[in-house]
């Protein structure tokens, strides 16, 4: 038997993120399979929000609701697709085990920057393109890297320390990936790339090693026959991976998004 989790935090899942802004959705019918967290009670509730110590309030809630008696509206905040309860996590814990669909909720939505449209809208690279958004996480990654070992505790704008990552790292590495022929062994978008020589450069073996030898062996990878297994081996992983979280209860969270 796997251990049972508890409910997914909506504080968590708001200090990862980059807030862009809020509005009030107002009474509505909402999912009751989205519902996966709490504002402020994750540590009372598993995952399927059945208590950590049932008591009298369920009970009666219990009864109420099999009875099809109304009941007010829960509170929830909303994040992508899914929903944290603010107020209401009885109502929402018996409707589960009633196997109810929706339930009537009163709806705050919170929008945050999705690192993509940060990467595009915010700092204004809409030049560099990548095919996974968290291939836009490196290079957010990246840029902070460079402010770190730059500017120390010191604070610099991260829209100033972008542009001159773009212009001093960026676009000479690009530079000479595009010298290299890699992007005619393997077409992908730019980005995906600089990423990839990225990853490489902080390993341990190319420490301290030229941008050149990195290439070299990055184009002696694509050329290989075994590179096709390997990312197939590592589809599969990921897969068995994703199930496991899956059955182990762990809803999956909706898109990730920055914090520089």
């Amino acid at each position: 038997m796997f251990a049972k989790h508890h409910l997914q935090s909506f504080t968590d899942a708001f200090s990862k993120r980059r807030f862009r802004s809020s509005t009030v959705r107002g009474l509505r019918a909402i999912p009751i399979a989205k519902v996966i967290g709490s504002v402020n009670r994750s540590q009372d509730y598993y995952y399927d929000f059945t208590k950590i110590s049932e008591g009298d309030r369920t009970r009666e809630i219990e009864r109420m609701m099999s009875r099809g008696e109304s009941l007010p509206a829960i509170d929830v905040f909303q994040i992508g697709d899914y929903y944290y309860v603010e107020d209401g996590h009885h109502r929402v814990a018996i409707a589960k085990k009633l196997k109810q669909e929706f339930i009537d909720a009163y709806v705050t939505q919170y929008f945050f920057w999705s690192y993509e449209d940060y990467f595009h809208e915010k700092l204004g690279f809409s030049d560099i393109q990548c095919s996974s958004p968290l291939y836009y996480k490196r290079l957010l990654d990246d840029i902070r890297d460079l402010r770190e070992s730059r500017y120390g505790e010191k604070y610099v704008d991260f829209g100033a320390v972008a542009r001159e990552w773009y212009e001093e790292v960026y676009r000479p590495a690009m530079a000479s990936i595009e010298a290299s022929g890699i992007m005619s062994l393997k077409p992908r978008a730019p980005g995906d790339y600089y990423c990839r020589y990225l990853r490489l450069r902080h390993q341990s073996r190319f420490s301290g090693q030229p941008s050149a030898q990195i290439l070299n062996y990055m184009v002696r990878r694509y050329q290989s026959p075994l590179y096709m297994l390997e990312r197939v081996g590592h589809a599969l992983l990921r897969g068995v991976v994703r199930l496991s979280r899956r059955i182990a209860g762990r809803s999956p969270m909706d898109g990730v998004n920055p914090s520089a």
